[in-house]
């Protein structure tokens, strides 16, 4: 019974995550050529990475989420559904296919830099609470 809990705990983390990458895609739409930057997928990307972070940190022996199911839940869960490395891969494309390939080198520079810089942080904040 612990395996299948551990993957309703995914599932239902995913969907949450998922559902929140939705609302900012649509409230925030990359529609190419008009747009110079994904933003969206972009910022996605940095606070998911922050989130994700935090949540290890809190993971951590002594801290309040040290427990499998929290971690599946949050880091597993929540910021795998929200994080969105297959966007981050299809916008870079359609910035090169679109004759940008200098954008779409500042958006991987970007976005590599600033999510692992957002998940050092968030790791760094989580470890502390």
């Amino acid at each position: 019974m612990s395996g299948t809990l551990n993957f309703l705990m995914v599932m239902l983390g995913s969907a949450f995550g998922g559902g929140a990458r939705y609302a900012i895609e649509l409230a925030f739409p990359y529609t190419p050529p008009n747009s110079s930057l994904p933003l969206a997928t972009l910022s996605v990307n940095v606070i998911g990475s922050l989130l994700a972070g935090i949540f290890i940190g809190l993971s951590l022996p002594g801290g309040p989420l040290y427990t499998t199911r929290a971690a599946l839940f949050l880091v597993t869960g929540v910021c795998g559904g929200f994080t969105t490395f297959s966007a981050f891969s299809l916008h870079t494309l359609a910035l090169m296919q679109e004759g940008e390939p200098y954008l779409a080198l500042i958006y991987v520079g970007l976005s590599v830099v600033l999510c692992v810089i957002a998940a050092a942080l968030g790791y760094m904040i989580g470890a502390e609470m």
